[in-house]
């Protein structure tokens, strides 16, 4: 199976996708189920994702409320600016755009996406 073909098949259909893995846990790496539990809540991320085993994907699909399109155009003739601000895969998000009819994605329109690395203040 070509994962990255999958991937990209399902996010440009507008589905959100999650990998999913498991890792067996032994006894020898912490047989305390206190101790396990703060390895897991506490240890760095990367410690944590190493020596998966690929399970699947998980896809869902969220469907637009049939009122949403008339809406943006309500929006749009009365002057407002209207953005797609998302943590979505960006294919995803572009499929979710044209759904919406041409408010988010056309010819005329850039399309900017920002990849922010790290924690971000609020």
């Amino acid at each position: 199976m070509d994962f990255d073909a999958t991937l990209r098949k399902l996010t440009i259909e507008g589905f959100r996708v999650l990998a999913c893995a498991v890792r067996p846990w032994t006894a020898e790496q912490g047989g305390d189920s206190a101790a396990l539990h703060e390895e897991l809540m506490t240890g760095p991320r990367a410690n944590l994702e190493q020596n998966l085993l690929f399970t699947g994907f998980l896809v869902m699909e969220n469907k637009l409320k049939k009122e949403t399109s008339p809406m943006l155009e309500t929006y749009i003739r009365a002057g407002l600016r209207c953005i797609m601000v998302t943590g979505d895969n960006p294919l995803t998000a572009i499929a979710v755009g044209k759904r919406c009819g041409p408010f988010f994605v056309r010819p005329s329109r850039r399309i900017c996406m920002l990849d922010l690395e790290g924690k971000v203040d609020s």
